[in-house]
């Protein structure tokens, strides 16, 4: 009920109409109509890769196979979001190839390109799996802020920590910061557009 050529660009326009086709309780996005196969790969360097054409004609699906199950699923959606929006120019011959950091990649000023296009496949990937009317419904059945809260979320919509930490910030009623970190270090910040105070923090800290 929806393919890879029409024109429409919005991830959250694209994620509508997918929504108003087929039910969104399956545990794997489903890509039945619009690829021909999702499978997982060891490649390393990438997250997840795209394999189609200029015309979309076709498309296959690869997901880093030792990922954790939640990251797996925002991958699938990631590389699904590449091949429905139609604007998106491919980052290799083959097709799309994307690294982990362009999973976590946020909006900032003067983007690139392959950047931009990067932002639109998360941004489509959390409207798909993280519907924003039934998260922000689950958000304001907790009080307050809690990293409980996000770690009970990732397991209820079952996405990455990181990727329900990114939407919860995006959609929830109050002002808020995440600040992920790996291995003591800050990796990265995400801030809510309602959050005007200064956050004294920066990444690599």
């Amino acid at each position: 009920c929806i393919s890879a050529s029409g024109s429409v660009a919005s991830p959250a326009i694209v994620v509508a109409r997918i929504s108003r086709c087929r039910p969104m309780n399956s545990s794997e996005p489903s890509t039945a109509q619009v690829t021909r196969k999702v499978e997982p790969m060891t490649t390393a360097g990438l997250a997840g890769m795209l394999l189609t054409d200029t015309d979309r004609s076709r498309g296959a699906i690869l997901y880093q196979s030792t990922a954790p199950f939640g990251r797996r699923r925002f991958t699938i959606a990631h590389e699904l979001g590449h091949f429905l929006l139609w604007r998106h120019q491919m980052s290799a011959a083959e097709g799309f190839r994307c690294k982990p950091d362009d999973l976590s990649r946020g909006e900032r000023r003067g983007m690139t390109q392959h950047e931009r296009q990067e932002v639109e496949a998360n941004r489509f990937a959390s409207a798909l799996l993280m519907p924003a009317t039934e998260f922000k419904r689950a958000i304001r059945k907790r009080q307050g802020h809690d990293l409980e809260h996000i770690l009970d979320l990732a397991a209820q919509f079952e996405t990455s920590r990181e990727a329900s930490a990114r939407r919860y910030v995006d959609l929830h009623d109050q002002p808020c910061v995440a600040i992920i970190s790996r291995h003591g270090t800050v990796a990265r910040i995400y801030k809510s557009s309602s959050c005007l105070f200064w956050v004294d923090v920066e990444r690599g800290q």
